[in-house]
């Protein structure tokens, strides 16, 4: 008899903008749909409602998602870990990097009352996955023992560049004899 393949979660924001984080999570449900049955939980309102409105009804999906027991894992981003998977479900967090100094008065407010919440369930993850040595060191002198690296991938193909392209971007740049 063949075993059913393991269900994964993923839940991020999807940003304005693509960045490093939704990149990572958008290339590890890539691979892990290979093996896996992979859903995506999308944390993010992409309407016009003002953000006073915005925070609780992420807040009730959060908490919502953090209910759910059909998933054999569950991958989520630092903000998604404020309210974790009960068990048997085991809960792995990725973190691309922290930095709140872009967000509004009233994220970062919010963010003073989350974070001690949002450090104690990391410490209940079954892994913390981060990109970086930097954030590797960190999490480990804060006395987390479940961190992994996992770096940042990325499609070589992308930077075949021929010996004249180099060449080009070396003159354009004033890189020459460097």
């Amino acid at each position: 008899m063949q075993q059913k393949p393991k269900k994964i979660l993923i839940s991020t924001y999807k940003p304005s903008k693509v960045y490093g984080g939704f990149i990572y999570a958008t290339m590890l449900k890539e691979v892990l749909s290979r093996h896996f049955q992979v859903d995506s939980l999308n944390l993010s309102f992409e309407n016009k409602l003002p953000l006073y409105l915005k925070i609780p009804k992420i807040l009730i999906k959060l908490w919502e998602s953090g209910k759910r027991t059909d998933y054999d894992f569950v991958i989520k981003d630092l903000d998604s870990c404020l309210f974790l998977n009960k068990k048997p479900v085991k809960t792995i967090v990725f973190i691309h990097h922290i930095d709140y100094s872009f967000a509004s008065s009233l994220v970062r407010l919010g963010y003073f009352f989350f974070i001690p919440l949002i450090s104690k369930n990391l410490r209940k993850a079954k892994a913390i996955v981060v990109v970086s040595k930097y954030w590797e060191n960190y999490f480990k002198e804060k006395g987390y023992n479940n961190v992994y690296l996992i770096y940042n991938a990325f499609n070589l193909d992308d930077f075949n560049f021929s010996e004249q392209e180099i060449a080009e971007f070396k003159k354009k740049h004033n890189l020459i004899e460097k």
